[in-house]
């Protein structure tokens, strides 16, 4: 179709113009016409019903030229059949016959235009034409910006009320209708019932249906909608701000006291920063009296460091009505204290801020020290660890730092894999006692160089379940017991002692298990020589998605053959 019209006679594309005429020297008579302007027009020709229909159906054209007399049919006809099916083709009715009724008809059904067939009506059809299609995409700009306007005020907070020149409403959104308690049906189609000058934030009593008492701030502005131009009124309730407001005017002195009577500290600004008014409890915080603190801007007592930041809090406060954060203040005699602060904005009077403040400075330091102790726990428990692991090693001398070297590279493949630090920290510590569990298993089976019998191997099997009870009563952020229990489990339900299968398996034992297999290949044995690196890969790789996690093989794939991984020393 026609693309946007600039000008008169800057068309980006030609118009195609359907003429339905029945007449030879008619259609050679628009043309003519037409093709004075041949870098405008292109005339698609329909003299019977039949071609008619067939281009109708094409629906190649961008407006259309109709007599009104058509051999086998009328321009009444042909206006509903375009209308029916190209509504957007504006049609012009070029006839001979020239009735006033005629011409009401034909404007009825749809037509843009009753032109009389005289020659410099004809001569003028290029302008005609011109004319109705630059209407009709003025029309259609009005209509996406009719759609945007609903799109906007059917999605936002606000309540968006459109008011046409007689003061009724012609479409009311959702937050609208809330406010007011009716349905959409309900309120348009009615008197608004308030000024809608061109003013900002007029405020305004908006009584609910229920029969509540409330307030809005409304502002208004024009647009144009459905063709006429109507006061976009947007309306945002204030009834709680307003009351909160009325409350704080009305018992000043009531607050005042609750303000010096209160164990938090309490201050309030303007949106200048200046102190208002501040209660004894902040007075003993800061170490400044009434006098001296109502005298100064917050940001005086603020430490350098983090007046910036408490700047955008206030801004935060001011867009959302309330904000929360932790700063620091500067006392009188120059100490520094931690302090939670919880304010509010309140409108009015050019705007206030209140803030109830909490000394939180030994809140902190406890937390800090807790969070010490905490380290050196966790550090010893550490400790206690390694030393159960040198346990299994001075009992099995020729497997000390198996588990050591286990631990290095799960706790590599975890790193490979993207898996979280307390999940790599996890590994290690399991990693470091995951075979703490033979030392219930007699050092001559431990040691034997040679096969196993069926019965040694049945004991062996054990050291995983020996291993839980050793590790389940410790205390730790990890899950030691439950790791060393299933690390000898496999993907396809082959495994002991429990024979579980795929997810059932907890990933961190799934990836002990590969480090496990990968580490006891490559190490010497008493019964055998070390089987290489290479061949622990291929043991892997080939068992990936039967014994082994896809992804955990995937991950020690990566580091041994693309990043040049090693084993940790003993």
């Amino acid at each position: 179709m026609m693309k946007k019209v600039l000008k008169k006679t800057e068309l980006v594309q030609k118009i195609r113009v359907l003429c339905v005429e029945d007449s030879a020297l008619d259609r050679e008579l628009i043309r003519h016409a037409l093709e004075k302007e041949a870098r405008n027009f292109v005339m698609i020709e329909a003299s019977d019903r039949e071609t008619f229909e067939k281009l109708l159906a094409e629906g190649d054209f961008d407006m259309v030229l109709t007599d009104f007399n058509i051999l086998g049919f009328d321009g009444l006809e042909v206006i509903r059949e375009v209308k029916k099916r190209h509504p957007e083709a504006p049609v012009i009715v070029v006839t001979g016959t020239g009735s006033e009724e005629i011409a009401v008809q034909s404007l009825k059904e749809g037509a843009e235009d009753y032109i009389i067939k005289k020659l410099h009506n004809i001569a003028q059809l290029p302008n005609t034409i011109l004319r109705v299609m630059e209407a009709k995409e003025n029309r259609t700009r009005l209509r996406e910006r009719e759609a945007n306007i609903r799109a906007l005020a059917e999605n936002t907070a606000d309540g968006i009320v459109l008011v046409d020149r007689q003061g009724y409403v012609v479409f009311s959104n959702p937050a609208a209708e809330r406010l007011f308690g009716y349905s959409s049906g309900e309120l348009v189609g009615t008197l608004f019932g308030y000024s809608v000058e061109n003013r900002k934030f007029l405020e305004i009593d908006l009584p609910h249906r229920s029969g509540g008492p409330g307030n809005a701030e409304m502002s208004v502005s024009e647009t144009v909608w459905d063709g006429g131009v109507c006061s976009i009124v947007a309306m945002r309730d204030v009834t709680e701000r307003k009351r909160s407001e009325l409350m704080l005017k009305e018992s000043d002195e009531r607050h005042r006291a609750i303000l010096q009577t209160a164990m938090d500290g309490i201050w309030i600004t303007d949106m200048q920063g200046c102190l208002l008014n501040v209660n004894i409890a902040y007075c003993l915080m800061s170490g400044y009296s009434e006098q001296e603190l109502l005298a100064m801007r917050i940001s005086d007592i603020e430490v350098v460091e983090s007046a910036a930041e408490v700047e955008s809090h206030i801004r935060k406060v001011m867009e959302q009505g309330e904000e929360r954060f932790e700063t620091r203040q500067r006392r009188k005699d120059g100490g520094i204290f931690d302090a939670e602060v919880s304010t509010i904005y309140l409108q009015g009077e050019g705007g206030r801020i209140v803030a109830f403040m909490r000394d939180i400075t030994d809140r902190k330091r406890t937390a800090e020290e807790l969070l010490r102790m905490s380290e050196k726990l966790k550090k010893a428990l550490v400790g206690t660890i390694q030393a159960m692991a040198r346990t299994v090693d001075v009992r099995d001398p020729y497997t000390a730092g198996h588990q050591r070297r286990v631990a290095g590279l799960a706790a590599a493949i975890a790193a490979e894999m993207h898996l979280s630090p307390e999940t790599i920290e996890a590994l290690t510590m399991a990693g470091f006692v995951h075979d703490i569990g033979k030392v219930s298993i007699p050092s001559e089976i431990l040691s034997k160089p040679g096969r196993l019998s069926l019965f040694e191997t049945d004991v062996i099997r054990e050291h995983p379940r020996h291993g839980y009870e050793i590790l389940k009563e410790v205390e730790s952020p990890w899950q030691l017991g439950e790791i060393t229990y299933q690390h000898h489990e496999r993907m396809d339900g082959s495994g002991y002692p429990s024979g579980l299968r795929g997810e059932a398996i907890m990933l961190e034992a799934r990836i002990l298990a590969v480090a496990d297999v990968v580490e006891a290949m490559v190490s010497h044995r008493p019964y055998r020589p070390s089987l290489g690196v290479e061949a622990a890969l291929e043991e892997i790789e080939q068992n990936r998605g039967i014994l082994y996690d896809p992804a955990v093989v995937d991950a020690c794939l990566v580091l041994f053959r693309k990043k040049g991984f090693q084993l940790p020393e003993a």
